[in-house]
């Protein structure tokens, strides 16, 4: 580094400024480089899916859902690709609170999600949504409780497309 003074104003001059530039750049191109991890599968597809209890459109809801996801990251693939299977372990509700006019419910939902190819794993996805129903409106009732579990399957197919995409490739033991 020099100093020098050029009508009153000291200026500093530092030689090796190119080395920063270029470790500075270097740096840009590998925090680019790591991004996102690789895909642990090359493509899926949805294949059954197991509904034991009597939600209504609960099939229909998780299978469109997985699909939608698993479209949005670009993991479908016709049926060349490993296959996903879900099986719905539970899907329930229960009260939570009373009140004078209304009733705070839980629905619960636990889902199992297997991804069967050369490399088979799976893992058990579950979420809780609370949804009121006023003790007047028994059609309300119904219509909460199918919006709560549309809500749980939404989020737990983003869960569950983000996992096949981005979880290990093999089970853990």
């Amino acid at each position: 580094m020099s100093l020098s003074e050029s009508g009153g104003i000291v200026v500093a001059t530092v030689r090796g400024v190119n080395r920063w530039i270029f470790y500075a750049a270097s740096l840009v191109l590998l925090g680019c480089h790591i991004g996102r991890p690789r895909p642990a599968t090359s493509g899926v597809f949805v294949g059954r899916i197991s509904v034991p209890s009597a939600e209504p459109g609960l099939s229909d809801s998780l299978r469109n859902g997985l699909g939608a996801a698993l479209a949005a990251m670009g993991a479908t693939r016709g049926s060349g690709g490993d296959r996903v299977d879900v099986a719905v372990q539970m899907a329930t509700t229960r009260p939570m609170a009373v009140g004078a006019s209304t009733q705070i419910f839980m629905a619960k939902l636990s889902i199992r999600v297997a991804v069967l190819g050369a490399r088979p794993r799976s893992t058990t996805l579950s979420g809780e949504r609370s949804f009121p129903v006023n003790h007047s409106d028994s059609l309300g009732a119904s219509g909460a409780r199918a919006r709560a579990f549309d809500e749980l399957t939404s989020s737990l197919s983003r869960d569950a497309a983000s996992w096949i995409v981005y979880g290990p490739s093999s089970e853990q033991k």
